[in-house]
């Protein structure tokens, strides 16, 4: 799963995400996202870290978020990778997994995520 900004002047994020299953793999791609309410965001992840709280959600356009939650001392990351059509007669897609993070790895790496939203 790759999650990051586009290096031209068009400011939308990226997110790709490939779940290899062996004889086949789920791919999906939106070169086209936008993050809403980054700053609101940003606390609710600080906090979710400081004072262990139980989640932290980033809303994004075409019905994409990433969620952080956690299990005792498991973080769970939620990513769905919607579509990127908008007319209202084409069909939904979309992609939606889950991973667990190591606590101390997930913690080193916030502050570099904040970052990236700023």
């Amino acid at each position: 799963m790759r999650v990051y900004s586009d290096t031209s002047d068009y400011s939308a994020f990226r997110a790709k995400a490939v779940v290899n299953l062996g004889h086949s793999a789920f791919v999906a791609e939106n070169a086209d996202l936008h993050f809403s309410a980054a700053s609101v965001f940003t606390t609710a992840l600080s906090r979710f870290v400081r004072e262990q709280t139980s989640a932290a959600r980033l809303e994004g356009t075409h019905d994409t978020f990433l969620e952080f939650s956690r299990k005792g001392k498991q973080v769970k990351l939620v990513l769905r990778i919607g579509n990127a059509l908008v007319h209202e007669e084409t069909h939904s897609y979309g992609l939606t997994g889950s991973s667990g993070v190591d606590e101390d790895y997930f913690s080193a790496l916030v502050p570099h995520f904040i970052d990236m939203l700023h």
